[in-house]
């Protein structure tokens, strides 16, 4: 029984070791479409191995009327080394919680770890795929894209700080080894762009919230007026009769009525308002949007 577990062992690790080279006959292609089953039933009497090529440009194996399944797809590589995978449920026990360190970024229970977005990215994509996250954060998809050789769109609106993805992607390129570095073999290199949406009302959001005082908050007012986009239930003469009901308020109650009266569908400069002198587009940024939308 010992040699015959020693046996085992030492063709376990062959098998990890020669993977790409070992393959498994599968007979059972009743699940398989009309047309592979067409191929398969001309190909049992052959006696040799053709390529059936999918409509996604895959390329299966067939020999005896069976398709050949490679070793290759069963195996794992977790931080350099092999060993034999199993089907994936929707209980992936074995993640565990994020690492403290990972990635340089303190939000110890408000990110997913990299092991994680690993597993999605690996299942859905392939090398040089797009991969779309509009929650950033603070930046783990892009950051585990990076590192797979994906190509990535990250959206945000908020800033972390510290925290931020910018932050976070520079230090991969850089090539930190925390989350799947090792497990991926990553050195560092590649390079990504960023860009920020040029503020319209949010400018006017980030006053008002910073404003401490009455006085700080009508100036804003008057500016409003002038450029802001006010919604259109509203009519700013009303409040200026009224403006003594508004001085009356708290100063965080007249922050909220502010906020309140903006226009939220225009927080940013819209492209077709890209010539308009109010919002002080520079040159360069003006070609950078011809560019980026075809203009």
């Amino acid at each position: 029984p010992q040699q015959k577990q020693v046996f085992l062992a030492e063709f376990q690790f062959y098998c990890l070791k020669n993977n790409e080279f070992i393959y498994a006959l599968k007979l059972d292609i009743q699940k398989s479409g009309d047309t592979f089953k067409e191929f398969a039933k001309n190909n049992k009497e052959k006696g040799i191995v053709e390529e059936f090529k999918t409509t996604d440009n895959r390329i299966n194996l067939v020999y005896k009327g069976g398709m050949l399944s490679s070793l290759k797809n069963r195996v794992v590589n977790e931080n350099g080394e092999l060993f034999y995978g199993t089907l994936v449920s929707d209980f992936w026990w074995d993640i565990g919680a994020t690492p403290s360190a990972e990635g340089n970024i303190e939000l110890k229970s408000g990110k997913k770890p990299e092991k994680l977005l690993k597993r999605i990215i690996d299942m859905a994509t392939n090398e040089n795929d797009i991969v779309l996250d509009f929650h950033l954060g603070s930046g783990t998809t892009c950051a585990v894209a990076q590192k797979m050789n994906r190509r990535y769109i990250g959206i945000e609106q908020l800033d972390y700080g510290q925290n931020d993805s910018v932050v976070r992607l520079k230090t991969v390129l850089s090539g930190e080894q925390s989350g799947i570095s090792k497990s991926v073999n990553w050195q560092g290199g590649g390079s990504f762009i960023y860009t920020e949406l040029l503020q319209s009302n949010q400018n006017y959001i980030t006053q008002i919230q910073a404003a401490k005082t009455t006085k700080d908050l009508l100036k804003i007012w008057n500016e409003m007026q002038a450029t802001a986009f006010i919604s259109y239930k509203v009519l700013p003469e009303n409040i200026n009769k009224k403006i003594n009901d508004f001085e009356a308020l708290n100063v965080e109650e007249q922050q909220r009525f502010l906020v309140e009266i903006l226009d939220k569908n225009l927080l940013y400069v819209n492209k077709t308002e890209i010539n308009n002198a109010t919002h002080k587009v520079s040159e360069y940024d003006k070609e950078m949007n011809r560019q980026f939308y075809n203009m």
